[in-house]
């Protein structure tokens, strides 16, 4: 019987932006599998009434704070694996690896707990590991910390699932074996945010006072985690130039995160406040909302792994202003489905923000292309490859 575990970090933060429905989808691929079992750590969640047939949750209670910061990797990550290993016994597991999370807090627990049961291992790659350390407590920033770490989860993890063609190319350059790495892209629902009703839409406008903005303005969406990588205040010099010469665009800016207050500060200092909106972090009704009530998407972020809301944004016909730097080129050809920028430099952005508002004529052209070929993105197709990979690593068909 193929059962395989799934470790993930505080599981019921992700339920109310998706949804147990989607959740269990995301975890059990097209629902496939008559079990999973999933083990969420630093969780005092009560999982015990979930609306689900096929996960089977266990959780590992918060560590303190002074074991995960002082002692990490080393002291949390024996204590994780400890977890993984009791749960692969308990459950007799053939598999166990992430789909969400990140090398250091998931990946080495995982491949130090596979290697102790004696069973395959896979961990998944959404961003590259370097820029994953990058936001680690400054004591394990040590380079050559980063480098043991790296190249320990990378050489005894048994695949290495990548979600775009970039991070395949970053892995390949750091000596992995390439017959380890497989390209499976993050899935969305492509359906969801293909069409929406008016009403919804109507109701999301009239829930953050958006109605009169949107008939007087191009609306500029961005959506994600506020903080540094995101280049948002690049993206705010850039806006304030582009009012400059066409002054009827806005912004609205859907997230949270630990930059917003310094990003508020500096919509103040560049006296763009009024045609500037934070929504904070959006459920996903909301979220759908926001894109079909724009005109297009801005998205020059400094790195990504792949870019979900990319997807998400071109899936409601939305062109999109990316980053000519990683894994964005493969969703948006520059001129067919967007205009690609170099994400350090205000003026290349000021430039696509001004050509996309001003010239309705390109825009709808570059929107009409948006959609093509998305299918290849969704729940069913990537959920496919997923239950794939999975079962070929559990009946030992390794690449």
């Amino acid at each position: 019987m193929h059962r395989y575990g799934l470790l993930i970090t505080r599981l019921h933060e992700y339920v109310p932006h998706r949804g147990w429905k989607i959740v269990e989808e995301m975890l059990n691929p097209n629902l496939k599998f008559e079990k999973v079992y999933v083990m969420s750590i630093n969780d005092t969640y009560d999982y015990s009434n979930i609306p689900t047939r096929t996960l089977v949750i266990s959780s590992l209670r918060p560590i303190p704070r002074i074991y995960r910061y002082l002692f990490t990797p080393l002291y949390y990550s024996h204590l994780v694996a400890n977890f993984l290993t009791r749960n692969i016994k308990k459950y007799n597991l053939s598999l166990i690896g992430y789909f969400h999370g990140d090398p250091l807090n998931e990946g080495l627990p995982i491949v130090l707990a596979a290697r102790k049961a004696g069973i395959p291992s896979f961990i998944t790659l959404n961003n590259d590991y370097h820029q994953c350390f990058r936001i680690t407590p400054f004591y394990l920033r040590i380079p050559c910390l980063n480098e043991i770490v790296e190249r320990f989860v990378l050489k005894k993890a048994t695949e290495i699932r990548c979600v775009s063609k970039f991070l395949v190319n970053y892995t390949m350059a750091h000596g992995v074996n390439p017959k380890k790495i497989v390209y499976i892209s993050n899935k969305v629902n492509i359906e969801s945010f293909i069409s929406i009703s008016k009403e919804k839409i109507a109701k999301f406008q009239f829930k953050y006072t958006l109605s009169q903005i949107i008939k007087e303005n191009k609306i500029i969406l961005f959506a994600g985690r506020l903080r540094k990588q995101k280049n948002l205040e690049r993206v705010l010099r850039a806006f304030a130039k582009a009012l400059k010469d066409y002054s009827q665009i806005f912004l609205l800016i859907a997230g949270a995160g630990p930059q917003k207050k310094e990003l508020l500060r500096l919509a103040q200092e560049l006296r763009i406040s009024k045609k500037v909106r934070f929504l904070g972090r959006l459920y996903l009704e909301d979220l759908r909302c926001a894109y079909h009530s724009s005109d297009f998407f801005l998205f020059p972020t400094l790195y990504e792994g792949q870019g979900r809301v990319v997807i998400e944004a071109l899936s409601a016909g939305l062109p999109v202003i990316g980053s000519n730097y990683g894994p964005v080129p493969e969703l948006v050809p520059n001129g067919v489905k967007g205009l690609l920028v170099n994400p350090l430099n205000i003026e290349d952005i000021f430039r696509a923000i001004l050509k996309m508002a001003s010239d309705d004529d390109f825009r709808e052209r570059l929107s009409k292309n948006c959609m093509k070929n998305m299918n290849q993105f969704s729940f069913k197709n990537i959920g496919d490859q997923q239950v794939k990979f999975l079962k070929g690593l559990m009946d030992g068909e390794q690449r």
